[in-house]
């Protein structure tokens, strides 16, 4: 609770630091969405139901409703110090809380969702990303919790990512692509039109075979994007997380290669991922091929098709695999707010199947 108490206190006093010494925002995102689930349900879930951004792991799986602050201080010579704290809101807990639990630093941030794994589960308010570190003509440099390389690069590719029809943990993308890496260091610079963000995982966790002294199994991300031609970027990403970094401790490896391509109205996506214990909402190895199209029809409107399948490729007595599709439709009332709907349909052999049809509302403040 003490920790707790600190780190509010921490984030609440560089909020209220003098307008002078920094450029400071308050922000944040309200996603709400109505959901009607049908065959075998998600998560122990089906019917009618409030979702936010739901995944296999449960209706609030994605969690895109956030609360944070950011703030940068110029230190003169090109330079600037930076920094972000940002916690997740967990709507389906608003005034179902336990007395004084709050905020929670309960539970692995690469393990199952609360929904399953039960951490968290009585929390409204729990760690997103926290990071601070400084920015400059040799690039930036973060220390602390954040979103890998690897996710960044492309997450948001896909265009009904924050919905209960996003393609990560739906059969259309790995598990790779959500969450955040704690005790990082990160560093990312542009060279010439190439994006380019690498990162180490510190890993102090006991070793097993000599008491009392850290394991060492750092993980480390990369991931790049390339402009191919004049619409057409290449991304590559490739994470080892360490033995110690997944809750199987039987190591997370990713790696993906993808392309996007935008002409006119219309944007094209395809990605290919491989993944070692990092698949699905438990432990197993699978290939994934991502791809979508998005057709915008006017200036407000936005058509999307998004079609994926995955093999599962871990050697032992289930199988995962299966396929994603989803059909929706985006209206933007401005640059803060939209509605989307549609439909979504994910398959798979030895977990659930399920089919959603809904909309809902994202507005960013």
């Amino acid at each position: 609770m003490q920790k707790h108490v600190i780190a509010t206190g921490c984030l609440l006093a560089f909020a209220a630091a003098p307008a002078a010494a920094a450029e400071i925002s308050w922000g944040g995102v309200v996603n709400a969405e109505v959901a009607s689930v049908s065959g075998d349900g998600y998560g122990g879930n089906e019917g009618l139901m409030v979702t936010d951004a739901m995944r296999r792991d449960g209706k609030y799986g994605g969690n895109e409703t956030w609360l944070g602050v950011k703030g940068s201080h110029d230190l003169g010579n090109g330079y600037s110090a930076i920094a972000r704290a940002r916690l997740k809101v967990r709507p389906g807990n608003w005034g179902f809380n336990k007395g004084s639990k709050y905020l929670s630093d309960t539970g692995d941030p690469q393990g199952p969702s609360p929904e399953t794994s039960g951490a968290n589960n009585d929390s409204l308010f729990s760690g997103r990303d926290a990071f601070a570190g400084i920015k400059g003509p040799f690039g930036s440099v973060t220390i602390g919790t954040m979103s890998s390389p690897y996710k960044s690069t492309t997450v948001k590719w896909d265009p009904l990512k924050g919905t209960f029809m996003q393609a990560r943990g739906q059969g259309g993308m790995s598990r790779a692509q959500n969450s955040y890496l704690p005790n990082t260091i990160a560093y990312g610079n542009n060279f010439g039109g190439a994006k380019v963000k690498v990162s180490m995982t510190m890993d102090e966790s006991e070793d097993p075979d000599n008491a009392g002294e850290a394991n060492g199994e750092h993980g480390y991300s990369f991931g790049t994007t390339i402009p191919l031609a004049d619409g057409t970027d290449l991304a590559i990403g490739y994470q080892d997380l360490g033995d110690n970094m997944d809750f199987a401790g039987e190591g997370a490896s990713s790696a993906k290669v993808a392309v996007r391509h935008q002409s006119g109205s219309l944007t094209l996506v395809g990605q290919y991922e491989s993944t070692e214990n990092f698949a699905t909402n438990y432990d197993n190895a699978a290939d994934f091929v991502y791809t979508s199209a998005t057709w915008a029809f006017s200036d407000r409107n936005e058509v999307i098709l998004s079609l994926a399948g995955n093999d599962d490729t871990y050697d032992n007595n289930t199988d995962a695999s299966g396929t994603y599709s989803a059909l929706a439709w985006k209206h933007h009332f401005s640059s803060k707010a939209r509605f989307h709907g549609g439909v979504i349909r994910s398959t798979s052999k030895d977990l659930d199947d399920y089919t959603g049809i809904g909309g809902g509302f994202r507005v960013k403040f």
